[in-house]
């Protein structure tokens, strides 16, 4: 019965966690959407962007100096265009190894940046 069990929730939870797009597999141009909701905080005011929401990816590059890459996106619908929030530290789920985390901000004119390990950029994203 046990094993049972835990071959449904296997059968439930893949297929979830297969269409996570990879942060190494992203491509520019490219619409992903939210899958968890993303609290970031600028002083006091906690900004959140809701599960669902679309991100275009505008640029990835590699910053060697800090061992990161970082990847900026559109963001639609827009929170507020004149807002900027601190760096949050965004927890990923993983499906077979230890959750990851990333750096996120939101930047003037509705840009999300997010900071990744250069050792965790195969692992799922947030988006899919």
């Amino acid at each position: 019965m046990k094993l049972l069990m835990i071959l449904l929730l296997a059968i439930i939870t893949v297929p979830i966690y297969a269409s996570n797009a990879n942060w190494g597999t992203q491509k520019i141009n490219t619409k992903y959407n939210t899958i968890k909701d993303i609290k970031l905080m600028q002083n006091t005011v906690s900004i959140t962007i809701p599960s669902g929401s679309q991100l275009e990816l505008i640029e990835a590059t590699e910053l060697n100096v800090i061992k990161v890459h970082l990847h900026k996106y559109k963001i639609s619908p827009c929170p507020s265009s004149k807002q900027e929030t601190d760096l949050e530290l965004v927890e990923v789920e993983q499906l077979n190894s230890p959750d990851t985390t990333v750096g996120v901000n939101l930047t003037k004119g509705c840009r999300i940046e997010v900071f990744i390990d250069v050792q965790e950029y195969t692992t799922m994203s947030f988006l899919n």
